[in-house]
């Protein structure tokens, strides 16, 4: 029997409907976004019109608790390429979409072309989805290249999403009393956060497959970002050598090479 798979969004404080698992997740504003180059993007403004913008944007991360209390482990977000899950999904079995606040009737502001494993934070964790999507609506370069545009959400399907205490796939309707951002003791009774050996109650994610990615406001993940607004001028200053094109990690050169 075909498993059936429920929707999530990683937008913060968002209401969830029955039968669904919401996620929806951002970024964290940078100084150094449009550091010395904005004169430069806005004057080719005419060019980006007719060939589109392409940042480069860090979607989601994993290992970490989002403001929704979800977790997405290190395997989930790199996915399994028999199954597409995960990064392979970016792009498979059609380019994924780029909308406005998961707005999924409305029309795109361009597709994702790229998507690839970036670096994990100092402590080896936080290792982000990378994706670069080509931006074809006027309006949202602008917004992009002034820094109106700058946290994102991601829409998503799973068929798992367990409770971090009691192991329960809520995305299955299995039974869970748990509440989401509670800590738990060993009894499972409600305690509060310093009590000793208790544990807080999030979701963990499984096998997803992304559906969209949309700038948003307020998102749950709150360092998932642009990370650059126009990727071909980053390309041009950055990646110049063979060896620094090797930061755009393959699976296997993130697993040879980073222990998570």
């Amino acid at each position: 029997m075909k498993r059936k798979l429920f929707r999530i969004y990683e937008r913060f404080q968002v209401a969830l409907p029955e039968n669904y698992v919401r996620v929806y997740e951002s970024t964290r504003s940078s100084s150094m976004l449009l550091e010395a180059s904005k004169e430069g993007l806005l004057g080719v403004m005419p060019k980006m019109m007719d060939e589109g913008l392409r940042p480069e944007i860090e979607a989601i991360h994993s290992d970490k608790i989002t403001r929704n209390f979800t977790y997405y482990p290190l395997e989930k977000v790199m996915g399994d390429k028999k199954k597409k899950s995960g990064l392979y999904s970016a792009t498979y079995p059609v380019p994924k979409p780029i909308l406005r606040n998961h707005d999924i009737d409305s029309e795109p502001l361009g597709r994702i072309e790229e998507a690839y494993m970036g670096d994990p934070d100092m402590k080896g964790k936080c290792a982000p989805m990378m994706i670069v999507p080509r931006i074809m609506d006027q309006e949202a370069i602008r917004k992009i290249l002034d820094g109106r545009y700058l946290t994102v959400s991601i829409g998503a399907d799973t068929n798992e999403a367990r409770c971090s205490i009691c192991e329960a796939n809520i995305a299955m309707d299995e039974p869970c009393d748990h509440m989401r951002g509670y800590y738990y003791n060993s009894k499972g009774v409600i305690v509060p956060p310093e009590e000793p050996r208790s544990r807080m109650m999030y979701r963990r994610i499984g096998d997803f497959y992304l559906a969209e990615v949309s700038f948003v406001n307020v998102p749950s993940d709150d360092t998932a970002r642009v990370r650059h607004p126009d990727l071909s001028t980053v390309m041009k200053e950055y990646y110049k050598t063979e060896e620094k094109l090797s930061l755009r990690l393959s699976e296997s050169y993130y697993k040879e090479n980073h222990t998570i």
